[in-house]
Formats: C-alpha cells, structure tokens, sequence
C-alpha cells in the first residue's frame, strides 16, 4: 500500500488537467470579452425583436459578407443563434446595454466541453482521459479556431457543434430518434451543411442487427415526422428574405478580394475538398517573419492560420 503522501501523486493527471481547463477558460472569457466587432447575430436579435428579418442597424464596415438585396442587409447564415441571444439582448436593450455574443459563447464552450466529457465516459475511458480529450477538443484541436473568437461567422459554429455533441450524447444514452430529429432541426436552422451529419445516424438506424424492419422504419418515421417542421421553416425563412425557399443567401453574397475568385468556382464545388483537407488535418501556425523577404523569425514567432 503507498504511503498516504504518495497517493495523491496518482491523482495528478486528474488534478492538472482540472488546473489547466480553468486557466485556459478564463484566459478565454478575458480574450473573448475583447471582441466587439462583427457581432452579426447580437444585431439579427435585435432586428427579430423589432419584427424585421434583415439587419436594421447600418454598419457598412463588415457588410462585406452580408447578403444585399432590395436595399436590405441580411445575414445569410441560419436564424437559432440570434434566436438564443433575443432574451438576452432584449433585456439589454431596457438596461441601455449591448449583449456581445461572447457572453453566450463562453458557456457554450463549457457545455461542448462537458458534452465532449461526459461521451468519452460513455465509451467507458476514465474520468483522467475522458478530461484529456475534452481538454483536447476545445483546446488542441480545429474547433479551438473558432471557440475564442465570437464573431458571426464563428458563433454559429460552436452553437452547431454544441447540438452535435448533445445529438452524440442522446445517441448513446436513450437514442430516442424524435430527440434526434428535432437536434438536427435546430442544426439545420444553425448551419445547413452540419445537418449532413444526420445521414450518420441514418446508417446506423439501417445496419442495428437489433432491430427489425419495423422497428427501423418507425425510427425513421420518428425523426422525418420531427424534423419536417424545421425544414418548412427554414424554407419559409428563405422565402420571407429572399422569395426562393432553397435560397439561404450564400450564392448572391457580396465578397470580395480572394474569396470572391474563390467562390467563381462553384459554392458546392468538389475543388474546395482538398484545400480544406489540408487545412482541418495538415496546416499549422504560420511563422512570423520580420518581413516578408525574410527567414529570419520575431516576436511572437507564430500565429494562428485564420483558415
């Protein structure tokens, strides 16, 4: 038996990585509460409050990847977001108060956080590694890209990350597939193309040996009969701002520069696949050079890739 000044030596990992999660959060709710532009979704909020679907606040420095159309700016991602934050921001607006998308996103990040936690726990890792791999997820891995930073691009995908982790979750606790269909409701009124991740849940429905034909075909009906509502709202969405129920905004954008040449080929093309392969799988910190005719590093020697 160890003596009981060594026993908590076994417990370290544990203890360090608690350590190390409460510093990384609070060194992200100091940087994030430094990020007062591009607050898209705060602004949406406010427009749904006021019962308008396109933004009626005039901010032309980040109308950039806005949406122009019949002398109105939209936003062309999906409405949950700057749904979640009306109560906050309404209840700003009687305080004379701006409610910053960062205050939401911080417990959001804390909630992907605990989800990533409690599903490495159901795939029966200890309590030491399933905290590792949560520390992991937020901290050491893509999805750090965008958890610090509260911007209406990013915003919205920690929320979509958020309803995928609680869809993962009910998967693997009571896997009730109308929970299921309504998560992925939500998701697709978040970020269209994260609902591609239903047709994981599809398969599984149609490869479980332990359900028959009608038990899969109720499955199914469970989650088509859920998820149809937000499919209808998310078309009617699209027709009030646009008068076409497929139009989300994406292809009449107004971009410019690089991105711009980019999106001439295609918005779905398969060309984009393997530059985004190699930016989620390869790509690292850039190097900061004195200069860009130089090798030779400065201070701070390497920054973030913002793709």
């Amino acid at each position: 038996m160890l003596p009981s000044y060594i026993k908590p030596v076994r417990h370290l990992p544990f203890y360090l990585i608690i350590v190390l999660s409460i510093i990384f959060f609070i060194l992200s709710i100091t940087f994030n509460l430094h990020v007062k532009d591009f607050q898209h979704f705060s602004f949406l909020a406010n427009s749904f409050l006021h019962g308008k679907l396109y933004f009626i606040e005039q901010y032309s420095s980040w109308w950039h990847d806005a949406v122009l159309f019949n002398g109105n700016h939209y936003w062309p991602q999906g409405p949950i977001p700057a749904v979640i934050l009306m109560p906050f921001v309404y209840w700003f607006n009687h305080l004379n108060l701006f409610f910053y998308q960062s205050y939401i996103q911080i417990f959001l990040n804390i909630g992907v956080y605990y989800l990533v936690y409690r599903i490495s726990r159901k795939f029966e890792y200890t309590k030491t590694e399933s905290l590792f791999f949560a520390f992991a997820f937020v901290f050491a891995s893509v999805f750090l890209g965008v958890s610090f930073w509260p911007t209406g691009w990013f915003l919205s995908q920690v929320v979509a990350t958020f309803f995928l982790l609680l869809t993962l979750k009910e998967f693997l606790t009571k896997n009730r597939p109308w929970i299921i269909g309504i998560l992925f409701g939500l998701i697709l009124l978040t970020r269209a193309t994260a609902f591609l991740g239903i047709l994981f849940f599809l398969w599984q429905i149609f490869f479980d040996n332990k359900l028959n034909i009608k038990k899969k075909a109720k499955s199914y009906f469970q989650i088509a009969i859920s998820i149809t509502p937000f499919i209808l709202l998310f078309g009617i969405y699209n027709y009030l701002r646009f008068g076409n129920f497929f139009e989300q905004g994406y292809s009449i954008q107004s971009i410019a520069g690089n991105l711009s040449a980019e999106r001439g080929g295609g918005l779905f093309s398969l060309v984009h696949i393997p530059g985004n392969i190699y930016y989620f799988l390869i790509a690292g910190p850039i190097p900061v050079f004195i200069n860009s005719a130089s090798h030779i590093l400065t201070s701070p020697f390497f920054k973030a890739d913002p793709w």
